[in-house]
């Protein structure tokens, strides 16, 4: 499990898309797809699972049957890039910020955690560094981050 949050860490840190890579787990193979800053694509159990649609080329990737969306940056949510992506079924999963601008995304709160799929979904609280847009500014949004792990079942 640790090793799977390194490497989603990882792969969301990059700033270009890089090669896709699988890791075996105990419930199979999971494919990682960096796309482009945070945005990723996780293919595990005939599922495809997108983190933060915002940034990059999408072209001629498959779409979605889950979506996760960490906040409303655009640099992580891109409501264009989410509907290119989704098909009918799509579940998509944020915080309540991401559901009052993204049709038929089902809130998860810090804390909670679902399964989808092959998923094991947990938000946890997460913040930048440095706080902005100026010096004791905080930024006015909800910010939570998912975790994501083949699920046990």
């Amino acid at each position: 499990m640790k090793r799977l949050a390194l490497i989603l860490s990882l792969a969301a840190g990059l700033g270009f898309a890089a090669a896709p890579e699988e890791f075996a787990t105990s419930a199979g193979p999971l494919r990682l797809t960096p796309i482009q800053h945070a945005s990723l694509m996780i293919q595990a159990g005939g599922k495809v699972l997108y983190v933060d649609p915002a940034m990059g080329s999408y072209d001629g990737l498959p779409s979605a049957d889950y979506i996760l969306i960490s906040h409303i940056h655009p640099d992580h949510m891109a409501p264009a890039i989410v509907d290119k992506l989704r098909k009918p079924g799509t579940v998509i999963l944020g915080p309540k910020t991401v559901a009052a601008s993204v049709t038929g995304c089902t809130v998860i709160s810090n804390g909670e955690s679902k399964t989808l799929g092959p998923f094991l979904v947990e938000a946890v609280p997460a913040y930048n560094l440095t706080r902005g847009p100026t010096p004791r500014a905080f930024p006015r949004c909800e910010r939570s981050r998912t975790s994501t792990s083949p699920s046990s079942a």
